[in-house]
């Protein structure tokens, strides 16, 4: 059996839901990845990087 999920939305698996389907697009939709890099950049501290060699 073939999986053609990405042309029919029947996937082998048997397993996946509209609810799932949603969970995940409400996960890793545009203003999800906002909040997140926005908390990532409120986390990030700067590195004080430089080379005493010279």
């Amino acid at each position: 059996q073939f999986d053609c999920s990405v042309f029919d939305g029947h996937y082998v698996t048997g397993d996946i839901t509209d609810e799932y389907l949603n969970r995940l697009e409400a996960e890793r939709n545009d203003a999800k990845r906002v909040e997140k890099d926005a908390d990532l950049a409120a986390e990030q501290v700067p590195l004080d990087l430089h080379n005493d060699d010279e």
